[in-house]
C-alpha cells in the first residue's frame, strides 16, 4: 500500500507504506532529547552541527506546525520532494549511527522538530 500527501508519496500518515514492512526493535541505553527550527523553508537545519553518536533517531513533527517537515540528507528540500515526509503529529524512527548526517527542511518558516537520539 501506499500514500500520497502533499506531493509526496509514502508520506507517513500511519498508514502502512508496506504489508511486509516490520518494526524496528532494538534496545538503548541512552536517550537525548532536542529541538530544532526551520527558519526558513527551503533552507535545512542539520539535527546537530557536530558529529553526535546515535543508533537511532527519533524526529518530531509536533502537531502545532501546518504542514509537513521532511528529514534526509544535507540535499533534502520540502520543494523538491526530496526526501522522508513528515504529517504534523507523526514520529519518524532512523537507524543511523551520527547524527549530524540528518538534516530536516519544511513546508513554511519556522517550523519546529524535536528530536530523541538513542545510543
Amino acid at each position: 500500500m501506499t500514500t500520497f500527501i502533499n506531493g509526496f508519496p509514502n508520506a507517513l500518515t500511519g498508514q502502512p507504506i508496506d504489508e511486509n514492512s516490520k518494526p524496528i526493535t532494538g534496545t538503548y541505553k541512552n536517550i537525548s532529547s532536542g529541538t530544532g527550527t526551520v527558519t526558513t523553508s527551503g533552507t535545512p537545519v542539520q539535527i546537530t552541527a557536530t558529529s553526535t553518536e546515535a543508533k537511532a533517531i527519533d524526529i518530531i513533527n509536533p502537531t502545532s506546525n501546518a504542514d509537513v517537515i521532511v528529514i534526509g540528507g544535507s540535499n533534502v528540500s520540502y520543494a523538491s520532494n526530496i526526501g522522508i515526509p513528515i504529517e504534523p503529529g507523526f514520529t519518524y524512527r532512523i537507524q543511523i549511527t551520527d547524527a549530524s548526517k540528518v538534516w530536516v527542511d519544511a513546508k513554511g518558516n519556522g517550523y519546529i522538530f524535536s528530536y530523541n537520539l538513542l545510543w
